[in-house]
């Protein structure tokens, strides 16, 4: 029995040491480090650089980069345009992410997302500048990912030992309560794990597949009205007569009340007069 708790307390070390929120610019703790290493053996599965008792050796590693650029550029049709690009896009196994379209008075502007493979990269963005006459603004980044990459995946190699350990523990358990305490802690270890998946599909994804955003304009003419002054004055008369007999018409009420009136008084002065 105390074997057992001792098992699971130890385990329970690594995975506290193993749950710190992961950075990416920041290295791993030595702290950490050393603990998974005494419990686990965690070993990178790839690193950059070793001790040795006479210098440091340097590894032939696999290296990761995640490339992403921007290019914008005029263009004299929009349409031979996109076409091209669809056709190269194709051409290099890559795809459209997202697609816009905005207009206003004076360019086109047509927006495209694309993917394609990390190793055409180069050259499907060497063929697209093929039919550039010059780049309004081309930008491209190169990011290097190695170490963050391995330490990840070595990450999510120590938890699935950590999950056989637990399970093996769990098999050996006497009591409800040792059984319920193992599987809680196999809970958090499976969240972990799948967190870590998920990281790790998402570095992946980016390693694999360059984005480039591509927007290229047609400029345009700008409409402008040109109008006749006397027409326009001509057309401004109209409409104020059309208002003034508008006021007329709203008005009526009181003209035959001014009328009755009048010839009321009229018929008065009349008789007088005689």
């Amino acid at each position: 029995m105390k074997k057992l708790f001792l098992l699971i307390f130890v385990s329970s070390i690594v995975i506290s040491c193993d749950n710190k929120k992961y950075n990416d610019d920041v290295d791993l703790n030595e702290t950490v480090v050393s603990s998974l290493q005494a419990s686990a053996d965690y070993n990178f599965e790839s690193v950059v650089k070793k001790k040795s008792n006479a210098k440091n050796e340097e590894i032939s590693v696999n290296r990761k980069f995640i490339k992403n650029g921007r290019v914008v550029f005029k263009t004299d049709s929009i349409s031979k345009t996109k076409s091209r690009i669809n056709q190269l896009i194709k051409q290099f196994k890559g795809y459209v992410s997202s697609d816009n379209t905005s207009k206003n008075n004076t360019r086109i502007n047509q927006y495209l997302t694309v993917r394609i493979p990390a190793k055409n990269f180069d050259a499907f963005l060497s063929e697209l500048s093929k039919g550039v006459n010059e780049y309004d603004s081309k930008d491209i980044t190169i990011s290097d990912v190695t170490e963050q990459f391995y330490d990840l995946q070595s990450r999510l190699k120590n938890k699935k030992e950590l999950e056989k350990r637990y399970l093996q523990i769990l098999g050996k358990a006497k009591s409800v309560k040792e059984i319920l305490e193992v599987e809680k802690e196999i809970g958090k270890l499976r969240e972990d794990i799948e967190s870590a998946e998920g990281r790790l599909k998402y570095l992946s994804s980016q390693i694999d597949l360059s984005t480039l955003t591509i927007t290229f304009y047609k400029e345009i003419e700008a409409k402008t009205e040109k109008t006749n002054r006397f027409v326009e004055a001509f057309n401004d008369g109209i409409q104020a007569i059309k208002n003034f007999g508008i006021f007329l018409v709203s008005i009526w009420p009181f003209a035959i009340l001014i009328s009755i009136v009048y010839l009321i008084v009229r018929r008065k002065f009349k008789k007088r007069s005689s």
